[in-house]
């Protein structure tokens, strides 16, 4: 059986000549998650070596492009995060709840910056738009998908490193807006140079 990766998919083929194809994700800890549409689970594989070719008995994987692939998923990840921060800003600003979150206590307050939180929003919207676009149409486009992924991805990177450098006490929201792109980018860059 020999697994070989194609585009964003890996495509199985046994010596019985069938051909099945799965989807993965693989994960911070080296695990390869392989499912079809039909199975949801389909194999978990342990990757041992960084070479980005494994050799298990009666398997071989290779992932040319896995980098760029999970470059996708995280620019994915990071469009997706700020739809919500966008819907958060400008849709459901006025929930105590939610203006909360932004360090605005009191109502009045959340009131008199409803306009600059609606702005703010949709200049996320942007962003979140930018890094979908680049993820899913970054084969389909090659000519300018990438690069619409890189500066998006790389234009979130900068505002959550002004957040970290200008409120320290929100180090975590900026870890979690920034550190997803920043990975994004590294990968999209080591596979384009590597």
């Amino acid at each position: 059986m020999e697994l070989v990766l194609v585009k964003s998919q890996l495509i199985i083929e046994s010596s019985a000549g069938k051909i099945e194809e799965v989807h993965y994700i693989r994960f911070n800890p080296p695990l390869l998650w392989l499912f079809t549409e039909q199975t949801l689970i389909f194999k978990r594989i342990l990757f041992t070596k960084k070479d980005h070719i494994l050799k298990l008995p009666g398997i071989l994987i290779r992932g040319e492009n896995v980098m760029i692939f999970a470059a996708r998923i995280l620019a994915g990840i990071v469009g997706l995060l700020h739809v919500w921060i966008f819907i958060m800003e400008s849709v459901l600003w006025m929930r105590p709840r939610i203006h909360r979150r932004f360090g605005v206590s009191d109502t009045k307050t959340a009131e008199a910056m409803k306009a600059v939180f609606l702005n703010q929003g949709f200049y996320n919207l942007f962003l979140a738009i930018g890094a979908l676009y680049g993820a899913i149409f970054f084969e389909i486009h090659p000519g300018y998908a990438p690069a619409i992924l890189a500066f998006s991805c790389l234009s979130v990177f900068g505002a959550g490193l002004v957040l970290l450098v200008s409120k320290p006490a929100m180090a975590r929201a900026a870890i979690i807006q920034g550190l997803p792109p920043l990975i994004a980018v590294v990968l999209y860059f080591i596979s384009c140079n590597g």
